[in-house]
């Protein structure tokens, strides 16, 4: 008699609560936990809840109301009439699905609409804590895709985590937004370990398997799709830089640019300078700044440029180049440079307070072997004008050394 009581007490709480607002559900402290006792019916879009006792009710959920609720201890559900019910912090979900071809099944949808300006907002929210240190790995959110042997993209797209952002379609009240952000918290009382083994990092590409030497030949670091290469754009015109936006200090943000090669192990610059007036020292296309500090022991170079032959190779062509370092100066045909002083090599200063041992425009060192000439040239008349017809400063064998600020011009004589 009493079992009987106890079923009928609890079939009318259930009936009382769904039918009479502002009646709380009562659940009796069953062994099992909530979740075995309730489940959401996907197909009908009913709450069922079901006892011990196989006696269960189903009951209609509106869908505007706000289902799940976390005060950090314990969950609760919000009921249409504004009671709510709880239960404990550990629940487990399993859910199954399978779909047909060309069906679009989502395992959990879930829909948050904005109700009023100014509130943090986040859709899902995985939050684990540890006083104990933790296993192999530790996810607040894992994603895992699995082909069998039958199983492929067959031509489409398959990705762990997908973000994706919509932006408004009107003009921008401001803001930032990214389809992505990385976090990492280091408190002040942190104290990291600086060693080989231990790694700190917003984000770790980790290429496993045994066959992951296929990755290494057919696989990318980023694919990056949508960008239209134009000057001053995300990619640049020549698809050589892509723009970053680099914030040391927040609140301060510098545009800097990735280099890209144009093929593997080369790179290729090209720039344009409008109303070019850059100082010495400083280059508008590359510029390389090497600072020396400490006590130098040994050589130092602000850059090295070397072409390297290895024993396979064969450079046997009349005529043509091996040179560690090839420059230029070219002229468009409708410029006019006729007042500027064109140094189509390279041009060398010395910015020193203190006298050095030596101080030379160049250093040459050929390893014991004798050189054929300072300069290759292809005609002789491109340093002097020797073609014997008379013998003065200006021609035969006459080279021009040197040419002041004034444009007075000096010359050494060569012989042959």
């Amino acid at each position: 008699m009493k079992r009987s009581y106890l079923i009928l007490g609890l079939v009318m709480a259930l009936l009382l609560t769904f039918a009479i607002p502002g009646m709380a559900i009562k659940i009796l402290p069953y062994a099992n936990p909530l979740h075995d006792i309730m489940h959401w019916d996907t197909k009908s879009a009913t709450l069922v809840i079901q006892n011990p006792e196989n006696e269960n009710m189903s009951v209609s959920w509106p869908s505007t109301v706000d289902l799940w609720n976390y005060n950090g201890n314990s969950w609760t559900f919000d009921l249409p009439d504004g009671d709510k019910f709880a239960f404990s912090k550990r629940v487990d979900f399993n859910i199954s699905t399978t779909e047909g071809a060309g069906v679009t099944v989502r395992g959990i949808s879930l829909t948050d609409t904005v109700g009023a300006a100014l509130a943090i907002h986040e859709g899902i929210r995985s939050h684990i804590t540890s006083a104990y240190m933790t296993g192999g790995w530790t996810n607040a959110i894992a994603g895992v895709i699995t082909y069998s042997a039958t199983g492929s993209a067959g031509g489409g797209m398959a990705a762990v985590f997908c973000a994706e952002m919509n932006m408004q379609p009107a003009v921008s009240s401001g803001g930032s937004y990214y389809a992505y952000q990385s976090y990492f918290n280091v408190p002040t009382s942190a104290e990291l370990k600086d060693t080989n083994t231990d790694k700190y990092a917003f984000e770790l590409y980790e290429l496993v398997g045994g066959a992951k030497g296929e990755f290494d030949d057919y696989g990318e670091m980023w694919t990056i799709t949508g960008l239209t290469p134009l000057v001053d754009h995300v990619l640049s015109a020549d698809y050589v830089t892509l723009r970053i936006t680099v914030a040391p200090v927040a609140g301060t943000y510098y545009d800097k640019f990735l280099v890209l090669s144009k093929s593997q192990n080369m790179i290729d610059f090209w720039n344009t300078t409008v109303d070019a007036n850059v100082a010495d020292g400083s280059g508008t296309t590359i510029n390389v700044v090497g600072t020396m500090s400490g006590t130098s022991t040994g050589h130092m170079g602000g850059l090295a440029s070397w072409v390297n032959i290895d024993t396979a190779t064969t450079a046997n062509v009349a005529g043509t180049y091996i040179c560690a370092m090839s420059s230029g100066v070219w002229e468009g045909a409708a410029t006019e440079i006729a007042a500027s002083k064109v140094i189509f090599g390279i041009r060398m200063q010395k910015l020193l307070t203190d006298t050095p041992d030596r101080a030379c425009p160049f250093s040459v060192a050929t390893s014991n072997t004798g050189i054929t000439a300072i300069f290759d040239v292809q005609t002789r008349s491109d340093l002097s004008d020797d073609d014997d017809d008379a013998d003065t400063y200006t021609a035969d064998g006459w080279v021009p050394l040197y040419v002041d600020i004034g444009g007075n011009i000096r010359y050494i004589r060569t012989y042959r």
